[in-house]
């Protein structure tokens, strides 16, 4: 059983962890160094008594960390317990990612997400509610909470500050920012067995939503849906390419959608393809594929930065930084044979299944395991510096 406050070693120095108890019995385990004050980790449970079963979990967090006890901090994002607030910033010192761990609002309650908004604001969502993020303080704030009937998957922004979404009664819904139904298209423009993968929306308001549907046969057919910002149905077209040949065929399921400023529309699928087709589906250019041809990844998530850099958060709980003419830059998350590895996640939970490109830098992504949730900004400016 963990006390309340106890004293480990890491190394040479040691670490105290401090079990507290809030007012909404929401029990969090702080991970601070003791001369320093710098808070390590937070480790989120549901009550006191299950926290034996959390201490294999902190170990490996802390076996995980590489902390350096001799490097000065890095970033204006290490903080003490008096200044967590509502939701803390964790800041691992002088390591290449930051994290949030548990925090006192359970934020990945299935489905999360990342969205951004016009103005520059990140919102990160769960079943229950909407917070706010500042990336650089790491303070969350719940801006909104979801109505009890809401069950609106793929929410996106829009320019005008709206959000569109895809309900599996209503079809396409665009709703204000307090959640309201301003449109719905019904879901019969999409056809039967519909399975709504992505939704984006270009800078004039036209709605992209990508549906893919499985034949008796259970071959699947990829299509694209283009709407206005009034909801109107503009047209649809077929993604498929042929099959290569070792029979496989691409941009049929799983497509990520991301309008250009010239008009067409950049395609990614979950294995990495890619290409560029006119609103009609006409091929602009491509297919080609990041990374390498014959690899086994696929994406559950992909975000494009507005330079071109691809970042994919991969099957195996990697995320990978590609260049814009598919290189493999750089990639964190995975255990890697190479020692010099400069971080490596090892028992933490892979990586859930959303992320959002800050930059051409700096990802965030949230995921969770059956213990905890993880809200990691992954700076790879200090990766490619190491």
């Amino acid at each position: 059983m963990l006390a309340p406050e106890e004293i480990i070693e890491l190394g040479g120095r040691d670490i105290f962890v401090a079990v507290i108890e809030d007012e909404d019995k929401v029990d969090l385990i702080y991970i601070t160094t003791i001369d320093t004050n710098v808070v390590l980790g937070i480790l989120q449970v549901d009550e006191l008594a299950q926290i034996d079963v959390y201490r294999s979990t902190l170990d490996s967090i802390i076996a995980s960390l590489r902390y350096d006890p001799d490097a000065a901090p890095t970033s204006n994002f290490s903080t003490g317990p008096a200044e967590l607030g509502e939701g803390a910033f964790v800041y691992y010192q002088n390591l290449t990612v930051a994290i949030i761990l548990g925090q006192r609002y359970n934020i990945l309650g299935s489905p999360s997400e990342i969205i951004q908004m016009p103005d520059g604001t990140v919102l990160v969502t769960n079943r229950e509610s909407i917070f706010a993020l500042d990336v650089e303080t790491g303070t969350l704030d719940r801006v909104l909470s979801k109505p009890n009937s809401f069950i609106i998957d793929e929410l996106v922004a829009a320019p005008d500050g709206n959000l569109w979404g895809y309900d599996f009664i209503d079809g396409l819904v665009k709703l204000s920012p307090n959640l309201e139904t301003l449109l719905s298209t019904g879901k019969e423009v999409f056809g039967e067995d519909v399975f709504v993968d992505n939704i984006a929306v270009d800078a004039a308001g036209n709605v992209y939503v990508f549906d893919s549907v499985r034949d008796e046969e259970n071959n699947a057919t990829g299509t694209v849906f283009i709407f206005n910002d009034a909801g109107e149905f503009q047209g649809s077209f077929i993604t498929n390419e042929e099959p290569d040949e070792y029979g496989i065929t691409s941009f049929d399921t799983y497509v990520w959608l991301f309008p250009q400023d010239d008009g067409n529309i950049l395609l990614i699928d979950d294995f990495l393809y890619s290409k560029v087709v006119d609103t009609e589906g006409n091929l602009v250019s491509g297919p080609f594929q990041y990374g390498d041809q014959f690899n086994l990844i696929f994406a559950r998530d992909i975000d494009v930065a507005d330079d071109g850099t691809l970042f994919a958060l991969t099957n195996d709980g990697t995320l990978r930084k590609y260049a814009p003419s598919g290189e493999l830059i750089a990639e964190v998350g995975t255990e890697q044979e190479d020692d010099d590895s400069p971080w490596v996640l090892g028992e933490l939970p892979s990586f859930g299944g959303a992320i959002l490109a800050l930059d051409s830098n700096r990802v965030l992504v949230v995921g969770s395991n059956s213990n905890y949730s993880l809200l990691t900004l992954v700076d790879f400016s200090r990766l490619e510096a190491e």
